[in-house]
């Protein structure tokens, strides 16, 4: 996707499309102001030889999936936009 960040449904489409999910899921909290804090969580996923990362900003969705999945969530610095 050209996108930045995409919908956890974009996530689920490639999952149904054969995608699978590497084990690891990097979350990043980025700042966008003084007092508000997101997390974007990133995917790697792969189809064969293919490899993609698809970075989705947490909703209750994205921690539904991690929890269905057998994921490990490591963090990162934080950032800034």
């Amino acid at each position: 996707p050209s996108e930045r960040f995409v919908g956890v449904d974009c996530l689920l489409t490639a999952l149904d499309d054969g995608w699978t999910l590497d084990d690891i899921v990097v979350r990043e909290s980025h700042w966008l102001t003084s007092s508000r804090r997101v997390f974007v969580y990133h995917f790697d996923i792969r189809r064969g030889t293919e490899v993609s990362r698809v970075s989705v900003i947490n909703n209750p969705f994205v921690i539904q999936l991690i929890a269905a999945y057998p994921l490990r969530v490591v963090s990162t610095l934080d950032s800034a936009f």
